[in-house]
């Protein structure tokens, strides 16, 4: 009798830890996608960025509401291209551009023309002589209007580490 009920134990806490489990993942998983522009080939060789000239403003069509996200959102590719290497152009022609895009209702995406879903938090590299894209990473419900800016710092955090693990460490830089 005393194995019977040290199984039924046994059978009551694998049935709440696969609850818990469970539970914890009914939050939607971060959706993360990247792809590479038409027949181009990111070698690592490029060492300078810049953001887009045409899309620096801060607000406006597919930034943030907030001001304090697209800061938070620009801080972090800085730094996660900085830790693969790359450095923002001083006063020189950069290697490429940088651009990010903040989906507040579904709408277009201006580099691949596709669907973007609401909360959609898309990140660009583009070719500066010819304006084409190099390369866009995707990163699916990550962001919300109405979190805060702790909130918004930890999912950016998230979201562009993950999205760029995605490009190629500089040659001479990074680890």
């Amino acid at each position: 009798m005393p194995s019977r009920l040290k199984r039924c134990r046994d059978c009551r806490r694998v049935v709440g830890i696969l609850f818990a489990v469970l539970a914890a993942g009914c939050s939607p998983p971060m959706q993360v996608s990247s792809n590479w522009g038409p027949g181009v080939q990111f070698s690592g060789s490029a060492s300078t960025f810049d953001w887009s000239p045409q899309r620096r403003n801060a607000s406006g069509d597919g930034r943030p509401a907030s001001p304090d996200a697209d800061a938070i959102i620009r801080e972090t590719m800085e730094r996660h291209l900085a830790v693969k290497g790359y450095r923002k152009a001083a006063q020189e022609n950069p290697d490429f551009w940088i651009d990010y895009r903040v989906a507040r209702n579904v709408r277009t995406d201006p580099y691949t023309f596709s669907e973007m879903t609401e909360g959609t938090l898309a990140l660009y590299m583009i070719n500066p002589d010819n304006g084409k894209m190099i390369w866009r990473g995707c990163a699916r419900s990550p962001l919300q209007e109405s979190d805060l800016p702790d909130v918004i710092r930890k999912k950016a955090e998230q979201a562009i580490k993950r999205l760029l693990d995605q490009v190629p460490f500089h040659k001479d830089g990074g680890f």
